[in-house]
């Protein structure tokens, strides 16, 4: 069984601009593993397969 949890983060005013960078880091992680894992299996990969090819970099 899967569980989604909704949370709401609230930084303060120190920590909102290093939480704005950690998802933007992010982000650009995923996008990045996203079309690499594409440009090498398009939608024939799989989970451990995209582990091999990003996690060790990420």
């Amino acid at each position: 069984m899967k569980v989604v949890v909704q949370i709401k983060l609230t930084p303060d005013a120190a920590q909102a601009p290093a939480l704005g960078r950690t998802l933007h880091a992010v982000n650009e992680a995923t996008n990045r593993a996203s079309a690499d894992f594409f440009g090498y299996f398009k939608l024939k990969g799989s989970v451990p397969q995209l582990r091999k090819l990003c996690y060790g970099e990420l």
